[in-house]
């Protein structure tokens, strides 16, 4: 049954009508995302901007801030070191007595300084003349030539004051010293001088430590001035400053300037742009100026601000580029629609066409007597189904409830309920029904207008469950949190408070816990976070102790925020903290391991899994001769002399993946190109969750210890004159070569040859002929043997050779005659024709002997019995 019907005539408009409607809402619709990217593109960039200004204030803030620490402290230092100097000549002053040993009290004064500072100490009598100075030797109570100071404003200036005060003159070149000084004076108040000045002279290099910490960074720079602009000292550029003045605009040089303050310049002897502060000093009429190069300062800053705006050049063309795609199809989505509710509004009818979902029941049967097609379209049946249905089949409610209900919407005008009703598709909805009763032929039916809330249900279903969640995350969250009402009273706490700071609910709220900060002074109720935060402070990552009633000390970090309350309620305090005592502990372990590693005498290398270098400490550049700048990032391999062989090092990382560390000599290079030898221990660290695996070297300088332990290695294994092996390194070698013949069932033939004809030859021609004689005779015995075998002189004339096989009567004869044919030959020496020959004697290991000194005493005795066959044929 259909209850509402509208005539086509009436349903449709006027098509040009609506057609020029539509235009324009698809038109406006269009652009509207694109108009809403360029709006929110150039919010965007103006806030980049601003943000980037206020980066950039912020930056230049801290550079002040820290300028006017330095300025401090190096105005600290520097009046530390004048009232030195002034002490020093006021002692001076007091113990200067002409016709005593002046020259002795002044040594004594200089020896105070270091070298070089004290230019010169000198006493200028009361007619402005050169009475005395350190400078001329050999007089003790005056100069040699008479030299004019009266018109140094270090001498005059006394003439005028009524006071006994230290006067500090810019820097002069001195008549006497000829170097530049800065003078120091005082008058003269008793003996010969009176009326006259005493002055020290002091280099401006005395003051070279002044500006040490701020000249870590590039460009920074000190001076010390006269409180009327003068130069006195400057750390950088000292010589170009020197009788120079500095601009009188300085803000420092007003004179009713503070005792200290900041401002920004340019520097005119540099050009560099730095902020500047400064501080006057209490005692002595200087002022000390600090100044911090801007434009390193602000490097790290300038290039994030750069990346900053490289992003956001990428997020604006995104952005756009998305927008103009939007827009293109929400102009194709809205020429769409527009044709669809064209033919929907011509051929529609009120009930049929309204999107809504309607439906009309029979408040006594709860038949659907009627439904629109979005309500088909809802529910997920044709119409003909639908209009069949009753009400029960739809509400997931009871029938009798739904009946009850039903009865009471027929009888009131509007009545507004949440159902959950079924699809056809067997999914359940969350609807909001809004229900009333209308007359029909006589008869009462419930028109029903029905929004899905399936989607509101939901989410007031998670704002409960949320609501839920965070309840139970501030009971179980790891961060102690402490609620502070508005007149200071705790109001709130979770359990990870009472267990950070180890009391019980009734300990906390009686505040029975000492909160100190990080000086560790306990701190009073006022200054409490929470009482900050009461008073509209905010407290970030702010570092205090607390001492905990069982007197233990626990460090947290601490966050205290405003709770804002109804319009008629004042705020309570939020004070969050963590512990952090194991971090304070882990971090003050680190810095003493830090401090070991930067005072060890051993060159240390940290590399990562990659084996690039992480971290070297002082001694390895003392040793190499490389910046940690230079060596940071790269493999140890550029010390790498080339010594070694690819194989060495893969058996040196071999053994060093698998035992875990390796220690041995490497020969490396410096940075200068120098070789030297390093005796080095690597271990591996190993790798652990979220730390991979590290390399740690310690090595030093052996190159001098392992020439000398291979010095001294020669001069035992080797005979000194010859150059061949000695006994010693002779019977280890016949050692070694019988003990591989007994393992690989081989043999080995030792040979002693015995000079003939040596000694007269040494009566004859002296010492000196015969050690030349041996020399040669070496020489010509090594032509006769291979490399591997071993050819030594075992003492005085006597010659022995080892080798490595088994020589039969044959080849030994065969030998005997080249060895003779060799030495047979005659030796020049020293002019002189020399002419000897020599007898052999062999044994064989093991046919003619099983041990060494067997094999030694048959060799020798058989040489013997050769010598004596020689002498009888």
């Amino acid at each position: 049954m259909v209850l509402f019907q509208m005539s086509h005539e009436s349903q449709a408009g006027s098509p040009a009508l609506v057609s020029s409607g539509l235009g324009i809402g698809m038109l406006a619709a269009s652009i509207m995302p694109v108009f809403l990217s360029v709006v929110v593109c150039l919010v965007f960039w103006a806030h980049l901007w601003q943000s980037a200004e206020h980066t950039r204030s912020a930056s230049v803030r801290q550079i002040a801030s820290r300028a006017e620490e330095l300025a401090l402290a190096e105005a600290a230092k520097a009046e530390a070191m004048i009232l030195s100097v002034d002490l020093a000549l006021m002692q001076l002053r007091e113990q200067f007595v002409p016709g005593r040993d002046s020259n002795q009290a002044a040594e004594s004064l200089i020896s105070r300084f270091p070298n070089g500072s004290l230019v010169q100490i000198a006493v200028i009598d009361c007619d402005g003349y050169l009475a005395w100075s350190s400078l001329v030797s050999g007089h003790s109570s005056g100069v040699a030539s008479r030299i004019y100071l009266g018109d140094r404003r270090h001498f005059s200036i006394h003439k005028t004051r009524k006071i006994d005060d230290l006067y500090i003159s810019e820097p002069v070149l001195g008549r006497a010293s000829n170097q530049w000084s800065i003078q120091f004076s005082r008058r003269i108040h008793a003996g010969p001088y009176r009326g006259g000045v005493i002055v020290a002279s002091i280099s401006p290099a005395y003051f070279s430590s002044i500006g040490v910490e701020a000249a870590k960074q590039s460009g920074n720079v000190v001076a010390l001035f006269l409180s009327d602009g003068a130069y006195l000292v400057r750390s950088i550029h000292l010589e170009t400053v020197l009788g120079r003045r500095a601009p009188q605009d300085l803000p420092f040089l007003d004179e009713m300037a503070a005792g200290s303050g900041l401002y920004r310049a340019r520097s005119p002897i540099d050009g560099i742009q730095r902020s500047y502060a400064w501080s006057r000093g209490h005692a002595y009429p200087v002022v000390t100026v600090v100044g911090i190069n801007e434009v390193n300062a602000l490097r790290a800053v300038e290039d994030e601000l750069e990346r900053s705006r490289v992003r956001a050049q990428v997020w604006t063309t995104v952005v756009i580029l998305v927008s103009f795609l939007l827009s293109s199809f929400i102009y194709r989505l809205a020429r769409s629609r527009a044709r669809v509710e064209e033919s929907e509004r011509r051929y529609r009818a009120f009930f049929d066409g309204n999107t809504s979902i309607k439906l009309v029941v029979d408040p006594e049967s709860g038949q659907i007597l009627d439904a629109n097609k979005a309500a088909a379209h809802y529910y997920g049946y044709d119409l003909d189904t639908l209009r069949s249905m009753h009400i029960f089949e739809i509400n997931m409610q009871a029938s009798d409830l739904v009946r009850e209900q039903l009865r009471h919407a027929s009888s009131a005008n509007v009545v507004c309920r949440n159902f959950r009703h079924r699809l056809a598709s067997g999914e359940i909805r969350d609807v909001e029904v809004y229900t009333g009763p209308v007359g029909l032929n006589g008869k009462v039916v419930l028109y029903s207008i029905i929004h899905d809330v399936t989607e509101r249900a939901i989410l007031q279903r998670k704002l409960l469950q949320s609501e839920s969640l965070h309840r139970s995350l501030f009971k179980t969250i790891a961060e102690g949190i402490i609620v502070v009402g508005p007149e200071g009273d705790i109001t709130a706490w979770n359990e990870a408070a009472l267990g950070i700071l180890c009391i019980t609910p009734e300990q906390l709220v009686a505040r029975e816990y000492a909160l100190r900060g990080p000086n560790g002074a306990r701190l009073d109720m006022d200054d409490f976070p929470s009482a900050r935060t009461l008073r509209g402070e905010y407290i970030r990552q702010a570092m205090f102790s607390v001492r905990c009633p069982d007197g233990a000390d626990r460090w947290v970090i601490v966050n205290s925020r405003p709770l804002e309350g109804d319009l008629e309620m004042k705020c309570s305090a939020v004070v969050s903290f963590s512990d952090i005592t194991d971090l304070v502990q882990a971090e003050e372990s680190l810095r003493l391991s830090q401090s070991v590693f930067e005072a060890a005498l051993e060159a240390i290398i940290v590399t990562d899994s990659a084996n690039r270098i992480i971290a070297v400490n002082p001694a390895f550049t003392r040793l190499t001769g490389y910046e940690p700048h230079e060596v940071i990032g790269r493999d140890p391999s550029l010390l790498a002399s080339g010594e070694h062989s690819r194989s060495f090092y893969e058996q040196m990382w071999a053994g060093l993946n698998i035992v875990g560390h390796w220690e041995g000599d490497l020969h490396n290079r410096r940075k200068d190109g120098t070789d030297y030898v390093e005796s080095i221990r690597i271990s591996v660290i190993p790798e652990r969750p979220g730390h991979e695996r590290r390399y740690v070297a310690l090595f030093s300088d052996v190159t001098e210890k392992r020439r000398m332990d291979g010095l001294v290695w020669r001069q035992a294994n080797y005979d000194v004159l010859t150059g061949l092996p000695n006994r010693q390194l002779f019977e280890d070698r016949l050692a070694r070569s019988i003990a591989h013949a007994h393992r690989h069932k081989g043999g080995v033939s030792l040979l002693f040859i015995d000079l003939d004809r040596f000694k007269p030859v040494n009566d004859r021609y002296g010492h000196a002929a015969g050690d030349e004689l041996l020399k040669q005779v070496g020489g010509r015995l090594a032509k006769a043997f291979r490399e591997d075998d071993t050819l030594a002189r075992i003492g005085g004339d006597e010659f022995a050779v080892v080798v490595n096989e088994a020589i039969s009567d044959s080849a030994f004869a065969a030998l005997e005659g080249k060895i003779n044919r060799l030495l047979e030959e005659p030796f020049e020496i020293f002019s002189h024709r020399v002419v000897v020959g020599c007898s052999v004697g062999m044994a064989t290991y093991p046919s003619d002997a099983s041990s060494l000194d067997a094999l030694l005493s048959l060799s020798d005795s058989r040489m013997y019995e050769r010598k004596s066959q020689r002498r009888r044929a």
